[in-house]
């Protein structure tokens, strides 16, 4: 998953890879590795969430010429984006960015056991600051 540093409206897209080849982002980007499309479709739903975006556009220097920075990622809670946004809105919206990805994959997927994993890792400090890349 990853977000533009030089893009003034922040958005988290997810970044697959293409021919099973990794894609290669330049130094204006900052991604979020991920284990599984199910991780990455649930970090960006929670990242693209209006709480968030609000959050970003409140603190988001729109005169400077990067106006996302690392420091800027870092200082979202994780925590507060997963107890302020209903879980099911969260799945619903996952089951319906998936549908982007696979439209005609009917398979069911195990929404809660990830997001109960990337819960886990956040206690476990994996997400306590979230760790954007340059």
């Amino acid at each position: 998953m990853a977000i533009s540093g030089l893009h003034k409206q922040p958005r988290f897209r997810i970044v697959y890879p293409i021919k099973n080849r990794p894609v290669m982002l330049d130094d204006t980007c900052y991604f979020i590795s991920c284990n599984s499309i199910e991780e990455a479709i649930l970090l960006a739903c929670l990242f693209n969430s209006d709480i968030c975006l609000d959050f970003m556009k409140s603190i988001t220097f729109l005169d400077a010429k990067r106006p996302i920075t690392k420091k800027l990622l870092q200082s979202i809670n994780f925590n507060a984006l997963l107890n302020n946004i209903p879980q099911q809105q969260l799945i619903n919206q996952a089951t319906w960015e998936y549908q982007r990805f696979k439209p005609y994959s009917d398979q069911k997927l195990e929404w809660l056991s990830t997001l109960e994993l990337l819960c886990k890792k956040n206690s476990n400090s994996y997400v306590k600051q979230l760790t954007f890349d340059l």
